[in-house]
């Protein structure tokens, strides 16, 4: 993940632009699935800045926590890929996957977590 200030270096192979990891784009530069979680993600984390680690879901979820203007913002995955049954705090307002598809939080906040999400929260 990149945080402010840092960046990804890109090359220029022949008449083509690629990212020096390699992936973001095919061969023909039609942009991979990584490439448009990169791009939400950058979008959804602009203006915003890293404050935690949360350590209240066990070993195999992975939570950080950033401030921006008006809210906070969880990213979260499952590092086994697993499905994990969580329940969100209660000021979680909105959850979307790595793509940014808006996804169903129910009352309860109980959800589903394998994959990243991100879940807007109150302050």
């Amino acid at each position: 993940m990149y945080g402010r200030g840092q960046m990804v270096s890109w090359v220029r192979r022949g008449t083509r632009w690629m990212d020096r990891a390699g992936g973001l784009v095919d061969a023909s530069q039609n942009p991979r699935p990584a490439y448009n979680v990169f791009q939400y993600m950058s979008g959804k984390l602009a203006q915003s800045d890293f404050k935690r680690e949360v350590l209240d879901y066990g070993v195999n979820i992975k939570v950080y926590e950033f401030t921006r203007p008006g809210g906070l913002i969880w990213v979260m995955w499952a590092q086994d890929e697993l499905d994990h049954l969580i329940t969100l705090p209660a000021n979680a307002l909105q959850v979307f996957d790595q793509f940014g598809v808006e996804q169903t939080l129910p009352p309860d906040k109980s959800f589903t977590i394998n994959r990243p999400i991100f879940v807007d929260l109150e302050p």
